[in-house]
């Protein structure tokens, strides 16, 4: 786990070339170790949503953001422990309201704004009411999508990713 997400892994890569480097290194390592079944998961998985991560620029995830994200949530349960269903849906309720943010970001209202890199997408509140919902999810789709692997080849001698 300290591999994956410890200080200086690969959750914490700036580079893509050292994550791909890292993620390649690892993966034989899990071959090795624990089979071809987790080496695969990892690189289709894991390192897939990490490699998103580094390459928009949002690696840099700190315990303070978790801790805050962890407030955010015992503050929704009350303090108190849930059901997994009911858990679920109160993550569920927690997302639903992010997304609500990142479209009042797109139109300019509320306490967020959109970085500067995607200021291409934003739009007036009067453009936004005239869209059809297929219209606002195409939108929201573009503006907010991280870059994936989309093919992975596990070799035994070697590993592959190939990036689009």
């Amino acid at each position: 786990m300290h591999s994956i997400l410890g200080n200086g892994s690969v959750a914490h890569c700036t580079n893509l070339t050292i994550f791909d480097d890292k993620v390649q290194h690892l993966a034989q390592s899990f071959q090795e170790s624990v089979g071809d079944a987790f080496a695969t998961y990892f690189v289709e998985c894991v390192a897939r949503l990490l490699r998103g991560n580094v390459a928009s620029g949002n690696c840099t995830g700190t315990s303070n953001n978790a801790e805050s994200m962890n407030h955010v949530l015992n503050q929704a349960t009350k303090w108190k422990q849930q059901k997994l269903p009911d858990l679920i849906l109160t993550i569920k309720s927690l997302v639903d309201l992010q997304i609500a943010e990142e479209e009042h970001a797109m139109y300019g209202y509320g306490e967020y704004t959109l970085r500067k890199s995607h200021a291409q997408f934003r739009r007036t509140i009067d453009e936004w009411q005239s869209m059809s919902q297929k219209q606002l999810q195409a939108v929201l789709s573009h503006c907010f999508r991280i870059q994936t692997i989309t093919k992975v080849r596990l070799h035994q001698a070697q590993l592959t990713l190939t990036i689009s």
